[in-house]
């Protein structure tokens, strides 16, 4: 089975961002055994709009919508509900890109 996963990120290569301030989404496509880099998506509010309320929920939503889940530093309470609700689910993660994928690979996540 295909499916996307999001990573928040500053660098592209660390999970290093909280999904409330985010602004780069890094989006891989999963198939079988292999993880296939797709697209840096980005949010266009200015950092005084992102955080939490509804209109960059929204927007992040928009974003990921097509993701069946997303790897952040942190995310708040409020946000992981909206998450589920809309059907993605979100892990907290401090690892590297490479690591999170290679644990997705090899099954450690369940997605």
């Amino acid at each position: 089975m295909n499916y996307k996963v999001a990573f928040v990120s500053n660098d592209g290569k660390n999970v290093n961002e909280n999904f409330e301030t985010s602004r780069k989404l890094f989006i891989f496509e999963i198939k079988e055994n292999i993880a296939e880099y797709l697209e840096t998506r980005e949010s266009s509010l200015c950092f005084e709009e992102r955080g939490h309320n509804e209109k960059h929920m929204k927007t992040l939503l928009n974003l990921i919508s097509d993701c069946k889940a997303i790897f952040v530093k942190n995310i708040g309470y409020m946000s992981l509900v909206f998450l589920k609700f809309n059907g993605i689910k979100a892990f907290e993660t401090d690892y590297s890109i490479s690591d999170v994928i290679e644990g997705i690979l090899s099954s450690a996540f369940e997605i």
